[in-house]
């Protein structure tokens, strides 16, 4: 019986050790091909495919995990994205220590720029489980968030204090993400008009970036951006020459690329700014028709507010109120419809959230009515087999005494 039952044990560990390792082996794949939507809508059907004809719930959940990572940043995708968190959170149940992890991660991101009390929340969820875990590769990434979410609370110490904590956890080989600490540092010091400090971590940050060849878009767009923020930190330095150089550099290296419109548009605006406090008229020609350009290919709202509000600033400027007066209505437009995206997608998101939770709520009910049948059903064929145990436990003992009683009579008779 014990070695059944040691048997039985080790089965199960290992059967549960197979299937966290499964969906481990799982997010590598995804993480290889991170950059290539097609590769990884490939992964998500064939977890699909796997489910389909297994109806087995790891591939469902391994299916739903994979299928997060084919969505855009558009809004149909980020609702479809969350919709696709709420099934996986309700499937996985706690069960996967992986699963725990990145949803409730996702479900911060998610948060993040709606509720900061939620986003808080999920994010501790998810650090409270990796805490767990010895050696976590999740865990410096989780405190790397959670420092964002302190500088973005005005928290700048705590901020500081969890970006060191990530930075202590990243490996040496990590350049992009210890590269992001160093600017993280330098954006905390500019708050805290710690310019020249500010200076040396944003230099800091592309130094360790520059180590890393063939850099990746991802890496490229990172190391555009510390560029803005160094430029930015020059400015507020007083260092306008050194600023005008490198913005200038980067608008002439990067003002083709069709992909790098939104960098692009926040350095024009940096340069703008450097023009017009030089009263450099002439050179602002190339960067306005450059964001008049831009404005018909961009489509997320920052963008575009970004450039109605540079180009209303020229136009006024150059008193040309009528064209001021176009992009100023184009600047409250875009204003107004960010808000009311912004109370659609928390509405939305509250509603999914709210109806998740209480059908949970109502699932466990009726767990806890299904359990107490079960358990009132269990009592009673106990009960009934101790019953009938006992009964043909007397039974029998009555018959082996009469037996015994009549056996023992004949001896006498004979």
């Amino acid at each position: 019986m014990k070695k059944n039952l040691s048997f039985f044990i080790l089965f199960f560990f290992t059967f549960c050790f197979s299937q966290e390792e499964y969906l481990q082996k799982l997010k590598k794949r995804i993480e290889y091909n991170i950059d290539n939507k097609t590769q990884l809508q490939k992964i998500a059907d064939l977890e699909k495919n796997k489910f389909v004809k297994t109806k087995d719930s790891l591939y469902f959940i391994s299916y739903k995990y994979a299928l997060l990572f084919t969505f855009d940043q558009d809004k149909e995708d980020r609702i479809s994205h969350f919709l696709t968190l709420m099934e996986l959170w309700k499937a996985n149940n706690d069960k996967y220590s992986i699963v725990i992890t990145d949803v409730n991660f996702s479900l911060a991101l998610h948060f993040e720029n709606y509720s900061s009390n939620l986003s808080f929340y999920y994010l501790d969820k998810s650090i409270e489980n990796e805490l767990k875990i010895k050696n976590s590769l999740s865990l410096p990434h989780l405190y790397h968030v959670k420092g964002r979410l302190y500088y973005n609370e005005k928290k700048y110490d705590k901020a500081n204090e969890y970006f060191t904590k990530a930075l202590k956890l990243y490996t040496p080989d990590q350049y992009l993400y210890i590269s992001s600490m160093h600017n993280n540092f330098g954006l905390v010091y500019i708050k805290k008009n710690e310019r020249n400090n500010a200076l040396q971590e944003f230099k800091k940050a592309l130094e360790i970036l520059i180590k890393k060849k063939n850099m990746t878009h991802q890496e490229h767009l990172f190391f555009l951006h510390i560029n803005e923020n160094l430029a930015e930190a020059y400015i507020k330095n007083g260092n306008r020459n050194e600023a005008q150089t490198l913005l200038e550099k980067l608008f002439n290296q990067n003002k083709s690329r069709e992909d790098l419109v939104r960098d692009l548009v926040i350095i024009c605006k940096d340069l703008y700014e450097v023009y017009k406090s030089d009263q450099n008229t002439g050179k602002m020609n190339g960067i306005i028709d450059y964001l008049k350009n831009s404005e018909k290919k961009s489509t997320d709202f920052d963008t575009r507010l970004l450039i109605s509000e540079t180009l209303t600033d020229y136009y006024f400027n150059l008193k040309n109120y009528n064209e001021a007066k176009v992009y100023h209505f184009k600047t409250l437009q875009i204003k107004d419809e960010m808000i009311a995206d912004n109370r659609e997608m928390t509405g939305y998101l509250n509603e999914v959230l709210n109806k998740t939770i209480i059908k949970n709520i109502n699932q466990k009910y009726d767990n806890e009515i299904h359990s107490q049948k079960v358990q009132r059903s269990w009592i009673i064929l106990i009960s009934i087999i101790i019953i009938s145990f006992l009964t043909y436990f007397f039974i029998s003992t009555f018959k082996k005494r009469k037996i015994e009683k009549e056996m023992n009579a004949q001896q006498k008779i004979i």
